[in-house]
């Protein structure tokens, strides 16, 4: 019961993870758009970037949770 109610409780920190990441993306392209349109390619490299990296380590966080 134990292991069951941990596996769940990673999974949603995953998902809140996830659309956290998805948050902070989407605001840097607004506020680069606001700011202005030619910061608009590297804005979205780096934000691509940054999602990149930091998903690695939770990714194999949450397929770790799987063999629990």
């Amino acid at each position: 019961m134990h292991a069951v109610r941990t596996k769940i409780i990673i999974y949603v920190r995953c998902i809140l993870y996830e659309l956290l990441l998805l948050y902070i993306y989407v605001s840097e392209i607004l506020l680069c758009i606001r700011l202005s349109c030619s910061c608009l390619i590297l804005t979205t490299f780096r934000a691509l970037l940054f999602v990149l990296y930091t998903n690695v380590h939770f990714i194999n966080m949450c397929l770790s949770v799987q063999c629990l």
